[in-house]
């Protein structure tokens, strides 16, 4: 909750002065009826019945009691009566950004400002939608006057700090984050806290972003005792050593780290050796297998560096080492490698010698005469496993059948088995038998969260979609349907699948109210950003805020979002080339009637519906409120704006389908997402709207991506024909359109 901005106010008579006091009191500790009892006392004063701060107070709580038609008219009220009154202005913004009205929102605090230009806690509010709106030029300002109007407070400068780090003056922001280190500095090392820590680990950050790497090294060197996230601090230096060309130092560092966590392949990756570097790592990576025997990544390292009877030698290790113990992710560990067929057949030739082996084992090997020194018995069994996944990468499916059935023919109990042989199916697009085994992979083990989430999706994209909601709701809330649970959950996953399983079934109206609901999760994402402006800048978490930000500015780069996009696109597109025509309506098509009869009984029908929609939907709506109230408490944040229901229906018949597919295309074009067709239905929407720039420049995007598309052809056909309609847009887009033309009919597929 936010508080209101302190006035004393010297309006009232004393004794309504010390309610109005007592009125703000209740409103910081959230009791809404007292103060709303409050501010009726002092209203029922006929002199101060339109006392600007007491009506606008009024309304702020009514807004937390969710009364929002009535709190909107107490403030305007009160507003009207005091415009020179920053409280008034600064209640009305306040109400204005609980509905998510940021722009408006920030020019009341403007306003309230011209009145009290140096008010904190409107400076602080007005910094918070300034950096939410992304205003970094008015975020930098703002924070500067609440530096110079508390300088004693580290926090005013931190955040000014990150404000110069958002809008790009770096050597600024260095030069203020030193000084915020200074008055941070404690008198002892045993004093030195957490946040101290962030303080150098971000100047660190500013140093190596504003290419100051001697100055970086520096810095990490002198204040390394004081910082807690050594690894952090040591993989900073590391890139400033290896930009300053400091090879031999940056070894030192990542050995350090190497010996913290021999795992991280992008240590390796940084290493220099004076001489041949990939027979210098190799034998480096002999060493780390001895002081680290049990790390996986020293022995696939190698792999990718041998070739011939080397590799032959190495892999066979490897993959012995790992089908004796069991390891369902071995071919995932190895996978890579099949981009070069040599050593994808030295793997085959390998694997089935440990095959015959393994066979010729168990026929001669009774369990009577086995030693401790022989493989374990499930080695056959992971290693029919390991075939059957690398028959399926070949994609020669049906051994990889043949060899997942040995698998579950020798241990018919095998969760493994089954989830893959789904797997198959699907590539063979076999999709209702792969989605039967995956059930049977589920009934093995029904505790099992991940082949219970792989069951649903299977059994999504074979359009059986109530059993998939059958096995879904096993993991969710009792009580509730499975597909509003997940749906409330963000399960971005489920609601694509859900999508696109409805779309194929011809359910149009209910695949896009999923698409909807996708979109206004994102919408929330971005929304929720809010609440951490001050958090982090409280809890001096800087390097978290700062990724948050630049996070959040492409959130919609998602595959679940971009994935939703093309989908609601794709179904808008199909529904814009299906516009009801005058024969749709009952009664039109009557011979009988003339042209102008058949028009206002078109009108007449079009209204109807229209009202009797209307009238539906106000009618859910009132309902949903009525039992919102019902269960709404005193102490609750104050009710957002209630969103428009999604009514399938509706949503199935829109008056223009390309604006809709607009409405989800429009946050992508301002990113570079190099995905095919994403680009693909941006160029169809908006060739279609004759944004002909927009469908330029997508087609230019397809032609770099994948130049040899079929579509790619039939696009540039249609270009052809632009050319002709360009003349009449502003000459500066004209200009670049013409350009991009040019490139296009220049353009020779390779």
């Amino acid at each position: 909750m936010t508080g209101v901005a302190e006035n004393h106010n010297t309006s009232l008579p004393p004794k309504e002065a010390g309610l109005f006091k007592r009125l703000l009191k209740m409103y910081e500790q959230k009791q809404y009826k007292m103060a709303l009892k409050i501010a009726k006392q002092i209203l029922s004063n006929p002199k101060l019945a339109d006392h600007g701060e007491t009506l606008a107070m009024k309304g702020l709580t009514l807004s937390y009691m969710g009364r929002k038609e009535e709190a909107y008219e107490d403030v305007k009220r009160g507003l009207k009566s005091d415009l020179k009154s920053y409280v008034c202005w600064h209640v009305y913004g306040l109400i204005q950004r609980g509905d998510k009205k940021y722009e408006e929102a920030m020019k009341c605090y403007v306003n309230a400002l011209k009145i009290d230009k140096d008010n904190i806690q409107i400076l602080r509010d007005l910094a918070t939608l300034q950096v939410q709106l992304r205003d970094l030029e008015g975020f930098r300002d703002t924070r500067y006057r609440l530096a110079v109007l508390r300088p004693s407070q580290r926090s005013h400068w931190l955040a000014y700090a990150v404000a110069l780090h958002l809008q790009g003056e770096l050597p600024l922001a260095i030069k203020v984050m030193e000084e915020c280190r200074k008055l941070a500095h404690p008198e002892k090392r045993e004093d030195c806290d957490v946040e101290y820590g962030e303080y150098i680990l971000y100047q660190l950050e500013l140093m190596m972003e504003a290419g100051s790497f001697p100055e970086a090294i520096e810095h990490s060197l002198r204040y390394e005792s004081y910082v807690f996230d050594n690894v952090s601090l040591l993989e900073n230096r590391v890139k400033a050593y290896l930009a300053s060309g400091k090879k031999k130092e940056a070894n030192e560092v990542l050995f350090t780290l190497l010996d913290r966590n021999a795992e991280n392949w992008k240590y390796y990756q940084d290493l220099s050796f004076p001489t041949d570097s990939a027979e210098n790592l190799l034998e480096f990576c002999k060493e780390m297998q001895k002081s680290k025997p049990s790390a996986r990544t020293p022995k696939k390292i190698p792999l990718t560096l041998t070739q011939g009877d080397e590799f032959r030698i190495l892999v066979r290790s490897y993959l012995t080492q790992g089908l004796q113990k069991g390891l369902p992710a071995l071919f995932n560990d190895i996978k890579l490698l099949y981009k070069e067929p040599s050593k994808a057949s030295i793997i085959e030739e390998e694997v089935f010698k440990i095959l015959d082996m393994e066979k010729s084992r168990s026929s001669q090997v009774s369990p009577q005469t086995s030693s401790d020194e022989d493989l374990p018995a499930s080695t056959l069994l992971w290693t029919y496993y390991f075939l059957a996944q690398h028959s399926d990468q070949k994609r020669d499916y049906i051994k990889a059948l043949e060899y997942v059935d040995l698998a579950i023919e020798h241990t018919p109990t095998l969760v493994e088995s089954y989830s893959f042989k789904a797997k198959i199916y699907k590539h063979m697009n076999r999709l209702v038998e792969a989605a039967d085994c995956m059930d049977e992979a589920q009934s093995l083990d029904t505790s099992d969260r991940f082949i219970n989430y792989k069951t649903g999706k299977y059994l999504l994209r074979a359009n059986l979609v109530d059993r998939a909601e059958t096995i879904l709701a096993k993991f969710t809330r009792e009580g509730m349907k499975a597909s509003e649970n997940l749906c409330d959950m963000q399960c971005f996953w489920y609601m694509i699948e859900s999508a696109r399983a409805l779309n194929r079934l011809g359910k149009v109206g209910e695949a896009l109210k999923i698409l909807h609901v996708i979109d206004r999760h994102f919408m929330d994402i971005v929304d929720d950003q809010l609440d951490f402006h001050a958090y982090c800048l409280r809890k001096s978490t800087i390097r978290s805020y700062v990724a948050l930000i630049r996070l959040e500015d492409s959130v919609r780069q998602h595959k679940f979002y971009v994935n939703a996009a093309v989908l609601a696109a794709e179904i808008y597109l199909q529904l814009s080339e299906k516009q009801p025509t005058d024969s749709d309506d009952d009664g039109i098509n009557d011979p009988s009637m003339s042209a102008a009869d058949k028009k206002k009984l078109k009108n007449k029908q079009r209204k109807a519906k229209k009202k009797a929609d209307s009238e539906r939907i106000q009618q859910e709506a009132a309902e949903k409120a009525k039992a919102h109230t019902k269960v709404k408490k005193d102490d609750d944040e104050p009710a957002a704006a209630q969103k428009e229901d999604l009514v399938p229906e509706k949503l199935a018949k829109p008056e223009d389908p390309l604006e809709q597919a607009c409405h989800f295309l429009r946050p992508l074009l301002v990113l570079d997402i190099p995905h095919f067709d994403l680009h693909r239905v941006i160029f169809d929407v908006y060739q279609r709207k004759g944004k002909y720039a927009i469908a330029v420049r997508s087609l230019l995007r397809m032609m770099s991506l994948q130049p040899n598309h079929p579509k790619v052809a039939e696009c540039r056909t249609v270009c052809l024909d632009f050319e002709n309609t360009v003349n009449g847009v502003p000459s500066a887009i004209q200009e670049v359109t013409q350009e991009a033309l040019l490139a296009i009919k220049q353009f020779v597929p390779v």
